[in-house]
């Protein structure tokens, strides 16, 4: 395997080092001002959000919803089956509970704005600071008493301000600009543009001293006056209601607004409400069926009356007496009978009263019907209690909405549905009474024989009497039910228990600082990360090694660092220890391997200004002060550098004068410079019209024959191989090539075509010097991933020659910054710890 092949797999694996985390953070780390910028504008903005944003607070309450199995205040359990006393039956019986449907008529817009009414919620009190306006509720030092609003369907604010002990002035807040001031006096009515009002000191707070001007302190107040639809809206918005746990019939109430305790006002008086309400629709039921016992108690009065003057008459005509031992067997039987018959014909006589009641109404003027009578069955109950909570609601709802909203025509039309379902169960309940009663009129058929035996005045008698029972049963039902529905009345409890008063947590829902700060980290964290990633995304510039390794596999053969404040171009003397020395010492020693016996040596690059000449320069420098003799040959004969840049006075005679045959002695070309008597530099001379042409002659085969019989090493500084082509013209005489590139100047791009001038030969035994390294975090080049080509310079420092040639630079002196302010800190803590000790 050749050299050139070794090095070339030395480069591969080295191209196989990456960022390690440590390197990464000081790369991160060198834009710590950055950083900082970032941090403190993230801060700030997060600081401003959090002082200035209007806060947001979070209250709930939970309300529990008593089902047929939790009747009373306390939780404890009743059985409401059809057994038991039916006093207790009719005071806790209730309907099974549906959540959804408690949780979409707690929430109907008509209860939230009535609340809103009731205690004005749509009176909003704020503390008018410099930048943010806080709503103050019941902490304000004045309360709003209205009596007329100019327009109850519009917003109405304004200022109050210049407060003392006898009253303040109004500054209207409208899109007029009128800024008229309205001097006002505590507890007397004002009219502003039609609204008249009065403010009335609250008790507890003390007025400001008379002639104090509050606004001059930025103390003033604003209130505004809301439609309550528009805050019911507002509420409903922020209201949220959902089971609070399973199995449970609990809904749990959450409401957030800008003012903790007037939430928890609101929430109360939503479940307040809702309970009163609750209640109403009891007590308006049960009166009803108090109204509807009452008149039907008067007509079975009556029929009562009836019978038992009948009765009395009968028997005072007949001088009736028992009936004998077979008589009353049979009588016995038929009694049976007749008790069903008698309990039949006195459902019959409720169904009638019921039937008569629900038919008599004129059409669409619906009126509550009994639902709790004695009626057997329990279809009929939940479609009568289905109307009657219709007819409820339209009662209660028909003075808010109007006649002809659209609202009263959807409750008409759910009443006319429920109205027809009520007329269906009566005639069905009615095809089923006239079934019993045929089935039982079948089943007395046999005893009419042996009823025909009975005298006929008892038969009679027991007629009447069986008339008697019948109405007395009846009437007796009847004051029970009226005294049952006056105690219910008297004694009606809500279905509803809030089991705690609306509370929250004095730390606002919003802005939530916790996470405002965690915000403010990240985004301080990856603005800075992104606009770093961003810039290395969008370089086009060679930054580090792994740039040049991943796209050629030509040999990097030195690596020569960034030189600040350079005085000269020849950085390197004998016995110079200076790390820039180090590193052209370095490419001497790779550069035998490429050379082995050979002579000469072709530097070039792709275009011009990546240090070629410089380069050449000190190399050839290196090799003089070695004991070698070296001749340089500055071969760019389009824009020679080299004896300019030594700072020597320029001859009229060089290398264009010899291959142009002008000349044709070698020993008049060259210059010898002080402290390198082995180096000489053979100049460009004047610079020829037709550069390419003289390189193709015959004199330059010539040249470099005589040069390699008087000189151990030839170093040729040619010109950029990717702009012109006099660097080709040339190779057949060389033995090696240094290919230069230069960190943050080499386009990434143009690696590609060095590339490709590696893998087709057209330069032999060529090696690549990375020139002008920036070594540091910021650069992204770390020397120590790379051996000797910079761990020797750290270890000794700047060497003899360091004044003389400019300082090395290295990023890490701006990181090493950081360290010594840490120990700065650091020592001056422990010695102030020390002193104090002492």
């Amino acid at each position: 395997m050749s050299v050139a092949k070794e090095l070339t797999q030395i480069n591969i694996k080295s191209a196989e080092n990456k960022f390690t985390p440590t390197e990464l953070l000081w790369k991160y780390l060198s834009y710590l001002p950055f950083f900082v910028i970032a941090f403190g504008i993230s801060f700030t903005v997060g600081i401003y959000v959090i002082r200035y944003q209007q806060p947001v607070y979070h209250v709930s309450t939970r309300l529990f919803i008593k089902s047929n199995n939790d009747n009373n205040i306390g939780g404890s359990s009743r059985s409401s089956g059809n057994g038991g006393d039916l006093i207790e039956n009719s005071l806790f019986t209730s309907k099974q509970v549906n959540l959804d449907n408690e949780i979409a008529l707690i929430s109907t817009p008509t209860i939230i704005q009535k609340i809103v009414q009731e205690n004005h919620f749509n009176y909003h009190y704020y503390d008018e600071g410099k930048i943010r306006r806080s709503e103050i509720y019941k902490n304000a030092p004045f309360e709003l008493i209205s009596g007329v609003w100019a327009d109850s369907f519009a917003v109405c604010a304004f200022f109050v301000k210049n407060l003392d002990a006898r009253g303040g002035s109004i500054q209207m807040n409208d899109e007029s600009q009128d800024r008229t001031k309205y001097r006002f006096h505590w507890g007397e009515w004002v009219n502003v543009k039609g609204n008249i009002f009065k403010l009335v000191l609250r008790p507890g707070i003390i007025p400001p001293s008379s002639g104090t001007n509050r606004e001059d302190e930025g103390g003033k107040y604003y209130f505004a006056f809301l439609p309550a639809a528009i805050t019911s809206a507002q509420i409903e918005t922020n209201l949220s209601i959902s089971p609070y746990k399973a199995k449970t019939t609990i809904i749990k109430l959450d409401l957030k607004g800008p003012n903790l305790e007037k939430c928890a006002d609101e929430l109360n008086a939503l479940v307040a409400e809702y309970n009163r309400q609750s209640i109403e629709d009891k007590s308006t039921q049960l009166t009803n069926t108090i109204q509807f016992i009452n008149q039907r108690l008067d007509y079975v009065t009556k029929e009562l009356g009836s019978v038992e003057t009948d009765l009395k008459d009968f028997k005072n005509s007949k001088q009736l007496i028992d009936i004998s031992g077979q008589s009353a067997q049979v009588l016995n039987e038929r009694a049976k009978l007749y008790d069903q018959l008698t309990t039949l014909e006195m459902q019959e006589q409720l169904f009638k009263m019921v039937d008569e009641e629900v038919r008599k109404m004129p059409a669409g003027q619906y009126k509550m019907i009994p639902s709790n009578i004695g009626l057997e069955g329990s279809q009929h109950s939940t479609i009568f209690d289905t109307y009657n909570a219709l007819v409820i609601k339209k009662q209660r709802e028909e003075p808010l909405v109007g006649i002809n909203s659209p609202i009263m025509a959807d409750l008409n039309a759910q009443l006319k549905i429920a109205y027809l379902a009520v007329l269906q169960v009566l005639s069905d309940y009615k095809n089923s009474l006239d079934i019993q009663k045929m089935s039982l009129n079948e089943a007395s058929k046999k005893f009419s024989s042996m009823v025909n035996e009975v005298p006929g005045e008892e038969k009679t008698f027991v007629e009447i009497k069986r008339q008697q029972n019948v109405k007395e049963g009846l009437y007796l039902y009847l004051l029970q039910k009226r005294e049952e529905s006056a105690i219910a009345t008297s004694s009606t409890v809500s279905n509803y228990q809030q089991l705690e008063k609306a509370a929250g947590s004095n730390i606002p829902l919003e802005p939530n600082t916790h996470r405002i700060y965690i915000f403010c980290i990240v985004f301080g964290l990856l603005i800075p990360i992104a606009f770093i990633n961003i810039k290395d995304i969008f370089d086009d510039k060679i930054r580090s090694r792994e740039h040049i390794t991943s796209k050629t596999d030509m040999p990097i053969i030195a690596e020569i660092g960034h030189i600040n404040n350079m005085v000269s171009n020849l950085v390197v003397a004998d016995k110079s220890r200076n790390v820039i020395a180090e590193q052209f010492r370095v490419l001497r020693t790779n550069l035998s391997f490429l050379l082995q016996e050979k002579k000469t040596i072709l530097i070039t690059s792709t275009v011009s200004g990546e240090g070629k000449s410089f380069i050449a320069l000190n190399l050839a420098a290196v090799l003089a002060i070695s004991g070698k003799k070296v001749a340089l040959l500055e071969f760019d004969l389009r824009k020679p550098r080299i004896i300019r840049n030594v700072g020597l006075e320029k001859k009229n005679v060089g290398l264009s004068n010899y291959l142009s045959k002008q000349t044709d002695l070698i020993t008049d070309l060259y210059y010898i410079l002080d402290n390198y008597p082995t180096l000489h530099i053979y100049a460009c001379g004047p610079i020829p019209p037709n550069p390419a042409e003289l390189m193709l002659g015959d004199r330059i085969k010539q040249l470099f024959e005589e040069l390699k019989q008087l000189y151990d090493y030839i170093v040729v500084d040619s010109a950029p191989v990717g702009m012109v082509s006099d660097a080709f013209n040339i190779l057949p005489y060389i033995d090696s090539s240094i290919y230069v590139v230069m960190q943050r100047k080499t386009l990434k791009k143009q690696l590609y075509y060095i590339n490709d001038l590696f893998t087709s030969h057209q330069l032999q035994n060529v090696g690549m010097v990375i020139n002008d390294v920036k070594v540091g975090p910021r650069q992204g080049y770390y020397g120590h991933q790379y051996g000797y080509g910079y761990g020797y310079g750290y270890r000794y420092g700047y060497g003899y020659g360091g004044k003389g040639y400019g300082e090395y630079f290295d990023d890490e002196k701006s990181t090493s910054q950081i360290k010594k302010l840490y120990k700065r800190i650091f020592s001056n803590r422990t010695k102030k710890k020390r002193a104090l000790k002492n």
